[in-house]
């Protein structure tokens, strides 16, 4: 989960109106569809991405013409920049889920019903595999009364600490649970919660986060006092914050356990048994 800028992935910025202008002699695509989908998606950039913006309902072929357009995205259409989308590393994790991958491009507004979008800059995002597949169709379904976050919209929101690991004992085999921090407002707190519901994986979360808590097992054998144990865990955090910013799974990994004080003191009790 991370705020982002499309120019930035790209290195330039994406005049979706010529490339539709472009493609249109290709494609055959009528003045009457063509001049909807722009305005269509004059609405989309005016309401960020928004699911109350109703999909044009194109008939056949247009959704399958436009679905193979992205499908291809060829140098030839003027789309091979999408592939960019995809393999971008410029950040160090998926900037809608958080977990510490992504190499595919999620449809915000997914490409059915809103076939329209296919190709349209705006509404491709980075992402991992995994939380791209879990939401589907799903998280942003026509009139559902929330949605996910956008990273090229939800600038304010996703600058914020969102989410932090909710760790259950027994420690010796804990549960892991993302959660919602408790600073978000009573407003923006159901839409978050449906934006972590709708992307993260359970059991990748789990073993991400068991992964860290066995690395902090046999970390805490080299620590002599709580006092220094805290003081790591809390540069772990620090760390985590400064790398991969205050969303992502490792931050808010780290983040559960400063906030854990049994936690915290169950590693520490519990060091010569690592």
């Amino acid at each position: 989960m991370r705020s982002i800028k499309l120019a930035d992935i790209l290195g330039k910025k994406v005049d979706d109106d010529d490339i539709l202008k472009a493609l249109a002699p290709q494609i055959s695509l009528p003045p009457a569809i063509r001049g909807k989908i722009l305005l269509s998606y004059a609405e989309y950039r005016l309401k960020k991405g928004s699911n109350s913006i109703p999909a044009l309902g194109l008939n056949a072929p247009w959704p399958d013409k436009f679905s193979a357009l992205y499908t291809g995205r060829s140098q030839v259409s003027g789309l091979s920049w999408i592939d960019t989308i995809a393999n971008t590393t410029l950040y160090g994790y998926c900037p809608m889920c958080g977990s510490e991958t992504h190499k595919t491009v999620d449809h915000f507004l997914p490409r059915k019903p809103w076939a329209e979008f296919s190709f349209l800059s705006l509404n491709l995002v980075p992402s991992c595999g995994t939380c791209n597949g879990k939401r589907g169709n799903r998280a942003n379904a026509p009139h559902s009364p929330h949605r996910a976050l956008h990273p090229f919209y939800d600038h304010r929101l996703l600058k914020q600490r969102l989410h932090i690991t909710k760790i259950s004992p027994p420690y010796a085999a804990p549960k892991f649970e993302a959660d919602v921090c408790t600073s978000v407002s009573a407003k923006s707190r159901p839409r978050v919660t449906h934006h972590l519901d709708q992307s993260i994986d359970e059991v990748e979360y789990q073993q991400f986060c068991n992964n860290r808590w066995s690395e902090l097992r046999q970390q805490v054998r080299r620590t002599s006092t709580i006092a220094k144990w805290k003081k790591v865990i809390r540069e772990h955090c620090d760390d985590a914050i400064a790398t991969s910013g205050p969303n992502s799974w490792r931050t808010a990994f780290f983040d559960g356990i400063l906030k854990n004080q049994d936690a915290v003191q169950w590693l520490f009790d519990n060091r010569a048994k690592a």
